[in-house]
């Protein structure tokens, strides 16, 4: 199996018609990065507006496939599917497994609930400690991000907006202008001659 934007967009149009899993090989996102550096680096060769409207097209596509087989990933679990999916990859093996943990547990608690028997014996501290995160401690995390995550740069041309690996939205910048970004997208910007250190 080849990865390439063309059957990317296959894909995306099967995930989205379809309401079963299209067949991925276990390492499908492992192909997927190798194939959106590959991607990236292009852009870097060469940083105009057509190759980086593609990159942003890619992470797009990448992005819709992943929501809509996440949707068919929790709705198979809230059906009551305790086996494996045909065709999941390896990440979402992991996912499938933790999502109907945490759904066996919580319809346990409701039904100790409705008919007055004894709870389980369930740690929510324990179970939840590493998955989950309360909006105060994701604020307390990001008033306290490592200063070495992120640089100082002055793009030497002007750069449109564009879309980063991470999903987010970068740009547009001035030439000149003192940009502070995340260490990934700033050394990304350096090497593809766009840039320089701050």
């Amino acid at each position: 199996m080849k990865i390439d934007y063309t059957y990317l967009r296959r894909l995306r149009l099967q995930e989205q018609s379809s309401m079963s899993l299209s067949q991925l090989p276990e390492d499908f996102y492992s192909q997927v990065k190798e194939y959106v550096m590959n991607v990236k680096n292009k852009v870097g060769v060469n940083p105009n507006l057509d190759n980086m409207r593609e990159y942003e097209n890619l992470i797009k596509t990448l992005k819709d496939i992943i929501r809509f087989r996440l949707q068919k990933i929790v709705l198979k679990s809230t059906q009551g599917f305790d086996e494996e999916i045909p065709g999941m990859t390896r990440e979402e093996k992991e996912l499938f497994i933790r999502i109907n943990q945490y759904i066996r547990q919580y319809e346990e608690e409701v039904n100790s609930l409705i008919t007055g028997s004894e709870p389980p014996n369930i740690n929510h501290e324990e179970t939840f400690s590493d998955e989950h995160i309360s909006d105060k401690t994701q604020e307390e995390q990001k008033s306290n991000e490592k200063e070495d995550d992120f640089m100082e740069i002055i793009p030497v041309q002007n750069i449109p907006a564009y879309t980063g690996l991470d999903g987010n939205i970068y740009g547009p910048f001035d030439s000149g202008e003192r940009v502070r970004l995340p260490k990934e997208e700033a050394k990304f910007l350096i090497n593809a001659n766009m840039a320089k250190p701050a």
